[in-house]
């Protein structure tokens, strides 16, 4: 192996564990609530090593903390394109899209996140049921809503969607 070669490799070596590192200082950051720190962090991480796909989606969970709704949707695109088979892609990206009000987006990943099978049926269900709500779709939202009640009834996001019901019944 040339030398050239050689030490290509070693600093290509060199910028995947710094980006590992970066990686993980992230995830700490993000636990003490440092949420600008750790986008940072995983954004740099990203840069020294672009071709870890799943770092999109924890940037855009970092994102989404920060209040940066359009960015994390984007983020979350880039991980569906290169993951289309992967439910939380979809189900993460339905709720920086009820943000931004797109809520046939919300529709549209909500119920792929559901043909996925995802494990997060909870904020799934809930996330449809608004987007369906805000579209008129009172039957289906109510629907989704008690669906999701009936799956959780006492486990964390039960409340939004008994409160979501409860609009759907007003409208």
């Amino acid at each position: 192996m040339s030398r050239a070669c050689h030490s290509w490799l070693n600093q290509t070596a060199m910028s995947i564990d710094r980006a590992s590192a970066m990686v993980r200082a992230s995830s700490l950051k993000f636990d003490n609530g440092d949420f600008p720190g750790a986008l940072r962090e995983i954004s740099e991480a990203m840069c020294l090593n672009p071709g870890c796909m799943g770092n999109f989606l924890k940037r855009a969970i970092f994102r989404q903390h920060l209040g940066d709704h359009d960015g994390a949707a984007k983020d979350l695109s880039v991980d569906i394109q290169a993951n289309p088979k992967g439910d939380a892609a979809f189900v993460l990206r339905a709720m920086p899209r009820l943000e931004l009000h797109d809520f046939s987006g919300v529709l549209d990943d909500a119920s792929e996140a559901l043909r996925l099978q995802t494990q997060n049926t909870l904020d799934t269900l809930r996330c449809r049921a608004e987007a369906k709500r805000h579209l008129g779709d009172y039957l289906g939202a109510g629907g989704d809503a008690s669906e999701s009640i009936r799956l959780n009834p006492y486990k964390d996001g039960a409340a939004a969607a008994y409160c979501t019901r409860g609009l759907v019944k007003m409208d």
